[in-house]
């Protein structure tokens, strides 16, 4: 039991190591990572873009703890008019949204070889989730292929 928990800590301060390093890293960077106009759809209104315009703008989706309250309040409106104008929008809620910011990030990072010697679940938790199961879900869903492969089929040789 003993064997399990310094194993279980030393993986973690590898991970925390890991992502303090990486934010250093992306702040670092002269290139912006990711920038979010590919996921408005055709056809939206002034209030929708604005809103995924201060989405982006603001990086909200980086946070782990965001949730439409938070972020109707970081925006100045009510999270019952948020989720309405979120929901009218073909196939897309407020969770996919944030988590198609997430992934389009997690992919910028994962192509960007200055970032290569990062683990893939530091750069998912880096981009705004809370758990390994949560990305690899996530990414799947919108990319169809796990991190790893979509790492690999994106590799530099």
């Amino acid at each position: 039991m003993i064997y399990w928990i310094a194993f279980q800590g030393f993986l973690r301060y590898n991970l925390r190591a890991d992502r303090v390093h990486l934010r250093h890293d992306i702040q670092n960077s002269p290139a912006k990572i990711y920038s979010k106009t590919t996921v408005a759809k055709d056809g939206h209104s002034e209030v929708i873009t604005d809103i995924l315009t201060q989405i982006e703008v603001k990086e909200l989706y980086l946070n782990p703890n965001l949730s439409l309250e938070t972020c109707a309040n970081t925006l100045n409106i009510s999270p019952s008019h948020l989720s309405k104008i979120i929901n009218a929008q073909p196939h897309q809620n407020f969770s996919e949204l944030i988590n198609e910011y997430r992934v389009r990030y997690a992919t910028e990072l994962l192509k960007n070889p200055e970032f290569n010697h990062y683990t893939i679940l530091s750069i998912g938790l880096e981009s705004g989730f809370n758990s390994k199961s949560t990305f690899y879900t996530a990414f799947k869903k919108l990319i169809t292929l796990t991190p790893v492969a979509y790492k690999k089929k994106h590799q530099v040789h």
